[in-house]
């Protein structure tokens, strides 16, 4: 039996640092690309947004924090 055990740091004593990737915003910026299958036009293919990908996207480097944190 394995016991995980969560420790919380408070944020001041944490160093944060911008990210890099997404310049502290959070998002990163894509092209926009229409879905292939409907042409735009919302099909079940693309969630109903027309879109294949979204123009834009959660950073995958700070997780949409726009900060890295380290202890």
């Amino acid at each position: 039996m394995i016991i995980y055990i969560y420790i919380t740091i408070p944020m001041s004593l944490c160093d944060s640092v911008q990210c890099i990737k997404c310049i502290g915003i959070g998002l990163i910026k894509y092209d926009i690309k229409l879905c292939e299958i409907c042409d735009g036009k919302k099909c079940i293919m693309c969630n109903s947004t027309g879109y294949e990908k979204m123009p834009w996207d959660v950073c995958d480097m700070c997780h949409g924090d726009g900060y890295k944190y380290s202890k």
